[in-house]
């Protein structure tokens, strides 16, 4: 039993780690790049500000529940990846943001 609850584990570990990204991966335009391999260029980029705040929400639970229900159970793998990383992806895109807004006012 103890070795089938390490192997589950370990399994969990690995599959989280599929989906895992490095900060640096994530720039301003990282979330309309993703959306855009699901859907419309266009579409991607209408819904792109309601997926980042989405990503902001306060428990994981109710951001799963908001992400399929706006994104459509059919992204399972592109959800996944946004749960797995969504403080990363909110918080990097936002910083990115704000430093282009920065530059714009020097």
């Amino acid at each position: 039993m103890i070795i089938t609850a390490v192997k589950e584990d370990f399994q969990e570990v690995n599959e989280f780690s599929k989906f895992d990204l490095a900060v640096s991966q994530i720039h301003e335009f990282w979330l309309i790049n993703e959306l855009s391999k699901h859907m419309e260029d266009q579409q991607a980029h209408e819904m792109e500000p309601e997926v980042l705040e989405i990503l902001n929400s306060k428990s994981d639970m109710d951001c799963e529940n908001k992400l399929v229900t706006f994104l459509n159970y059919d992204k399972f793998s592109l959800i996944k990846l946004l749960l797995v990383n969504r403080k990363k992806i909110y918080y990097s895109i936002k910083l990115a943001q704000a430093k282009v807004l920065e530059s714009t006012f020097k």
